[in-house]
């Protein structure tokens, strides 16, 4: 339902002074008009603040009250009536914002007042409010309140605060220590309209550590725009600890609600305090090689150097190492001292592994340390995954030939399945890992069947005979030097390249063609050197024991498939022939 804003009452002056109007609504009738049921009118309002300085004015921080006085001019009583003041003003507070009436009386008038509190920080201008008024047989009736905020005639505030510790009592550094007794200041400023007369400023605390000696200080007189300090003794007691005071710092005037202010005291107790110094890493043998370093595969030691700075012994100190490169693994994270006197500085050793994996790379990890009293102190640190320092070198090569294969001689021929071996030795000075053999050869004569051999690790200054290659020779191989490469890749270095020469010999017992020729002596042929028709030859055939080996039981056996010629003998032994 619309509503319009029409004047009614209209109270002036300074003193009390506010106004009401009343929001009728658009289709009603004429305000105060008597009807058979209730209906209110409004005849004045204004404000009431004896209870702070009774100026009658409504002034910052004041409390007051805002008074509405209508009459029920309707011809019915109001049955329970409920009354309430609203606003939207920041600066405005109102602790009970609803009345209730069981019953106003047609033709009564009389005044209805809510308490109203101005905030200390507002600002001179108008207030507006809306007092609605509903019954069970009426209503609503609705009406405007306003009245001005004024400058208030006495108003403080806090400008600055501080606090001291001058010797005897105190030490002279500016901080609130346990036992020693300190001033508290605080500059106050009247920025109000008038002079200020019997002002008390007072200190107030509740806190069990800290105990006011002197608490308050009254001001005769306070003129408007000045700021004054106030100084209060407090004594901290000896067994404070660190921790923020909170005091409260009240400024009376009579006729006036009180000012409160906040004043933190930090009080600081005697504590440890510790610095990060240096850290290092220690990788000691077995786990490392004492380089300093740490590379994949080590377990290193890091050193951690703290030193008490504070100005008290700690006790129960916990120093705790985290890292979360998944590259890292702590084994020890933990260093526990009982106690550590202030100024000492201290190692800590930890414990962490490094995977075997891992590429070089920074690694960030975090040191935390707490302690009865004080922390936890946290500090960044950065370490290096170095690359590892592995150098691979020959050291020998042979042939492993066995039966039924080979012969046994330890060296290739033709023919032979055998097995290279290849000694290698890691001369660096770290670890290898993920390290890969692999032998190879572009000599047409020879096929390297198994060529490749593998480590998890292969540790520093360990030489391994490389056991699994195996090669086989052509049978038709003549006898020469095989050059193969041996190569030695790691997860982190190489490629190393090794040449290794194996010969290819002719076996133990072998026999070479050297010459053959035809002799036909008389009387079976003609001794012309030439196998003719009807001619007994006797062929001769000159073989060589190119072998390593004294051959025995030789049996040399001629044969033909030429239908023309029929060997007559055909077959020699020989109980022994020497290479």
């Amino acid at each position: 339902m619309a509503r319009v804003l029409v004047a009614f009452t209209v109270v002036a002056g300074a003193a009390h002074a506010a106004s009401v109007y009343r929001i009728e609504p658009a289709d009603g009738g004429i305000a105060g008009m008597a009807a058979v049921a209730p209906e209110f009118v409004a005849r004045s309002a204004s404000v009431e603040d004896q209870g702070a300085n009774g100026d009658g004015v409504a002034s910052p921080g004041e409390s007051l009250h805002v008074r509405l006085r209508l009459q029920n001019a309707g011809g019915d009583d109001a049955q329970n009536l409920t009354m309430a003041l609203t606003t939207d003003d920041p600066d405005i507070d109102l602790p009970e914002s609803v009345l209730v009436s069981p019953r106003w009386q047609a033709g009564l008038t009389t005044s209805v007042a809510w308490r109203v509190t101005i905030a200390a920080t507002a600002a001179p201008h108008l207030v507006a409010a809306t007092a609605t008024f509903t019954a069970d047989n009426g209503g609503p009736w609705a009406f405007i309140v306003a009245f001005r905020i004024e400058a208030a005639p006495v108003a403080f505030a806090k400008t600055d605060g501080w606090i001291d510790d001058p010797v005897p009592a105190g030490d002279g550094d500016g901080r609130a220590e346990p036992g020693e007794r300190i001033r508290v200041g605080v500059r106050l400023l009247n920025e109000g309209a008038t002079d200020g007369a019997g002002v008390r400023v007072a200190l107030r605390a509740l806190d069990t550590d800290v105990a006011p000696v002197v608490a308050e200080a009254i001001h005769t007189s306070w003129p408007a725009g000045e700021a004054r300090d106030t100084v209060f003794l407090v004594d901290i007691t000896p067994t404070a600890h660190t921790h923020d005071v909170p005091v409260v710092i009240s400024v009376t005037v009579e006729g006036v609600d009180p000012w409160h202010f906040s004043v933190l005291i930090p009080v600081v107790a005697p504590a440890p305090e510790f610095e990060l110094r240096s850290a290092w890493l220690f990788d000691p043998a077995p786990g490392g090689n004492r380089d300093g370093r740490a590379v994949p595969g080590e377990r290193v030691l890091p050193r951690v150097r703290l030193r008490n700075v504070g100005s008290a012994q700690a006790t129960n100190v916990a120093v705790r190492l985290m890292t979360a490169d998944p590259h890292v693994a702590v084994v020890d994270g933990d260093a526990d001292h009982a106690t550590w006197p202030t100024g000492e500085a201290r190692n800590s050793g930890l414990a962490l592994d490094i995977s075997p994996d891992a590429a070089p790379h920074d690694f960030a990890a975090t040191v935390t340390v707490t302690a009865d009293g004080g922390g936890p102190w946290e500090f960044a640190l950065t370490f290096t995954i170095a690359p590892p320092e592995a150098a691979f070198t020959l050291e020998s090569s042979w042939l492993f030939d066995p039966r039924p294969l080979g012969n046994r001689d330890g060296a290739l021929s033709p023919g032979e399945t055998a097995f290279p071996r290849v000694r290698l030795r890691n001369t660096g000075a770290d670890d290898a890992f993920g390290a890969v053999v692999t032998l190879a050869t572009d000599d047409p004569d020879v096929s390297v069947v198994d060529d490749r051999i593998t480590y998890e690790g292969w540790p520093a200054g360990i030489g391994r005979n490389n056991t699994g290659f195996t090669v086989e020779v052509r049978n038709d191989a003549q006898p020469h030097d095989v050059t193969f490469t041996a190569t030695v890749t790691t997860a982190h270095a190489g490629p190393w390249q090794f040449a290794v020469v194996l010969p290819i010999v002719y076996r133990a017992v072998e026999f070479a063609p050297r010459s053959s020729w035809v002799f036909d002596p008389q009387p079976g042929g003609d001794r012309d050197g030439q196998a003719e028709a009807g001619e007994r030859v006797l062929p001769r055939l000159r073989l060589l024991h190119v072998g390593s080996e004294e051959a025995r039981n030789v049996r040399v056996d001629l044969t033909t498939d030429d239908a023309e010629v029929t060997i007559v003998q055909g077959d020699l032994l020989y109980e022994t022939w020497a290479p």
